[in-house]
């Protein structure tokens, strides 16, 4: 039997800046993820527009949500971005 692994969940989100954001984990971790690089795609295209981007909501501790369900997993999140020293 193999142990399984996950990334944490999470807890919280801020936006830092222009699409960064300010991420904590249910581990107390806190890391920023930078969105701008995924907004080159159609899905994410929407939230080019700040006040969308802005919008952002922790889903149930699984990923990031914006309307029109623009979505990001919590692993993909927490794989992607920084943590802050």
């Amino acid at each position: 039997m193999s142990a399984s692994f996950t990334n944490p969940f999470i807890k919280s989100v801020v936006v830092n800046k222009a699409f960064e954001l300010l991420i904590t984990f249910d581990n107390q971790e806190e890391r920023l993820f930078d969105v701008a690089p995924y907004l080159n795609g159609p899905a994410f295209a929407p939230l080019r527009d700040f006040d969308m981007f802005k919008k952002v909501r922790v889903l149930n501790g699984w990923g990031l949500s914006w309307p029109n369900e623009i979505d990001l997993s919590h692993d993909t999140v927490y794989l992607c971005s920084v943590p802050i020293k």
